[in-house]
């Protein structure tokens, strides 16, 4: 599998274990307390500093993109939503 030369070596090797065609290999589907394990998805360094049991309950910033499409009165004003160089969305 090629991927792009800027990933992180964490989110390169998630991808590769999970995509992996011998499922006896595959990180999700071996036994419970094996190295394959579903368990072992939420152990994996791709996810470090991730509190699993507390991610329902944290809150995500809105994207400033998002906060640009509202009025201060909080209405939507019409916005166009363009795709970067960067490959993100933004206003024109």
């Amino acid at each position: 599998m090629i991927f792009p030369s800027d990933m992180e070596p964490e989110a390169k090797n998630l991808i590769d274990r999970m995509l992996d065609l011998d499922p006896v290999n595959r990180i999700g589907c071996g036994p419970p307390g094996s190295d394959n394990s579903f368990s072992m998805i939420k152990s994996h360094p791709f996810f470090d500093g991730i509190d699993f049991r507390t991610l329902h309950q944290q809150k995500v910033p809105v994207p400033q993109t998002l906060m640009n499409a509202f009025n201060k009165s909080g209405t939507v004003k019409r916005v166009n939503l363009v795709k970067s160089e960067s490959g993100l969305l933004t206003t024109t």
